[in-house]
């Protein structure tokens, strides 16, 4: 309208106007706040509680496999050759066929056993470290299997444990390895005293 001296309301272009600036936005969200030092120290426990446990299952699977296989190793042991050494009753190449359940009469070998001592229990000897060691007269044989090294173990009864032991053969001046059986029971029930083997076989013939 004419003489009107109003002006029309002057324009904002800026878009900025418009639109009021946001905080900006991080990727993933607003940013969490810094961890306390009694978070760290919690985290830090945590992860040394979850090492020390994995540790422990790594040391016990290892403990496992090394006692399976040494299961195993003993179990081959056991069903292989081994030599004995025999100074008493087992020295009768009849009688020794009959406790470990040979199809056929075993050959020994003479052998000497170094480092023990013999006494008597009763009629039959019996190896103790109670004295000087001294050279004892025994045979040797191979024995082969669990089952005739069971009948063996048997035939000693709980009164005699297995032992390994040095030996020499007849005709050799190396010593080797073998087992033989100790007296494993107390010392008041052993005598002075050797065994002779023709006096124990004859006494056998006598009972048959």
């Amino acid at each position: 309208m004419e003489g009107s001296n109003k002006s029309a309301p002057e324009r904002n272009d800026d878009p900025r106007s418009q639109h009021p600036e946001k905080e900006p936005i991080t990727e993933g969200g607003p940013s969490a706040p810094a961890p306390s030092p009694e978070d760290r120290s919690t985290q830090r426990l945590r992860d040394l509680l979850a090492a020390a446990r994995l540790e422990d299952e790594k040391w016990m699977e290892a403990e496992r496999r090394r006692a399976t296989a040494l299961e195993e190793d003993s179990v081959r042991q056991r069903e292989a050759k081994e030599l004995y050494f025999f100074y008493g009753s087992l020295m009768d190449p009849s009688y020794l066929q009959q406790v470990l359940g040979l199809p056929v009469r075993p050959v020994l070998r003479p052998a000497v056993l170094h480092g023990w001592h013999m006494k008597m229990w009763g009629e039959l000897p019996a190896l103790t470290d109670d004295g000087p060691g001294e050279p004892i007269q025994g045979l040797v044989f191979e024995v082969e299997g669990s089952e005739a090294k069971d009948r063996l173990t048997n035939h000693e009864t709980v009164m005699f444990r297995e032992q390994m032991c040095e030996v020499t053969l007849e005709g050799s001046e190396e010593t080797v390895a073998a087992k033989t059986f100790v007296w494993a029971a107390g010392p008041s029930a052993l005598k002075p005293g050797k065994f002779n083997l023709k006096v124990w076989q004859q006494k056998r013939l006598e009972s048959q």
